[in-house]
C-alpha cells in the first residue's frame, strides 16, 4: 500500500495547495497594499489570491496589482502613479463590489473584459483630477462603475473589437475627458446617444477605420 499511500500524500499536497491560492484574504490594520503586517496572515495579495476583502483604509501607492474578488468595507485608495488592474473572475458572481466602503482613484484603474462592479455610486467611488479608468472589454460591451468624475479625470475606451451597442445607462454618466482609442476594432460600434455628459474632451484616436455611430437613426 505504499504507493497509494503516495498517492494520496500528493493528492493531499495538491489540494491544499488549491485551497491556499482560493483563501480569503483580509486587511487586519490600515496601511499600504504593499505592507505584510495590513494583511491576515501576512501575505500580500496579487493575481493569484482568491478573495480579498478591504476591512481598514488601504492606500496602493507607487505600485501596479492585480486582482479580482475585491471587497470594500472600507477605503480603497489609488494614488498617483499607481496601477490597480481588475480582472474578471470565473464563477465570481462580481469583481469588485462595495458594500460599507469606498473606492478614491487619483492614478489608474484598469478593467479587464467582463470584469463587473456592484454597489460603486456618486457619493462612494471618485475619479479625481489626473485619474484614469481604461475599459479594456473586447467580448461584452460592458460599464464603467457609477461614479463621481472630475472635470479633468480621464475615460479610456481601448479594447472593442467586434460590434457592440453601448445602451446602457450608465455611459449617460457626467464625465470628464473621453477618450476612445480601439486600433482592433472590426465592426461598428454603436454609441446610442449615451456618452454625451462630457465635461471636458472628446478624443477619438483610432477606430480602424470602422465606424463609430455616436445616434442612433431616427
Amino acid at each position: 500500500m505504499k504507493s497509494l499511500t503516495t498517492k494520496l500524500g500528493v493528492v493531499g499536497i495538491m489540494l491544499i495547495s488549491c485551497a491556499s491560492l482560493n483563501a480569503q484574504i483580509f486587511t487586519v490594520q490600515s496601511g499600504n497594499w504593499n505592507s505584510p503586517s495590513v494583511w491576515s496572515g501576512g501575505i500580500v495579495p496579487d493575481a493569484s489570491s482568491g478573495s480579498i476583502t478591504i476591512n481598514h483604509k488601504v492606500n496602493v501607492t507607487g505600485t501596479s496589482l492585480t486582482v479580482d474578488e475585491l471587497t470594500l468595507n472600507d477605503t480603497l485608495i489609488i494614488q498617483s502613479g499607481s496601477t490597480v488592474i481588475l480582472n474578471n473572475a470565473k464563477g465570481a458572481a462580481v469583481d469588485l463590489q462595495i458594500l460599507t466602503g469606498g473606492l478614491k482613484v487619483r492614478g489608474n484603474l484598469i478593467c479587464r473584459d467582463s470584469a463587473t462592479f456592484s454597489g460603486t455610486t456618486i457619493t462612494n467611488t471618485f475619479f479625481y483630477d489626473g485619474s484614469t479608468y481604461e475599459h479594456q472589454y473586447f467580448n461584452t460591451a460592458g460599464t464603467p462603475p457609477t461614479a463621481f468624475w472630475t472635470t479633468n479625470s480621464n475615460l479610456k475606451i481601448t479594447g472593442y473589437t467586434n460590434s457592440k451597442t453601448l445602451n446602457n445607462v450608465l455611459w449617460s454618466q457626467s464625465f470628464g475627458n473621453v477618450t476612445y482609442n480601439c486600433p482592433g476594432q472590426l465592426s461598428f460600434i454603436e454609441l446610442a446617444g449615451r456618452l454625451k455628459n462630457i465635461k471636458g474632451n472628446l478624443s477619438i484616436l483610432n477606430t480602424n477605420g470602422k465606424v463609430l455611430r455616436f445616434l442612433l437613426d431616427a
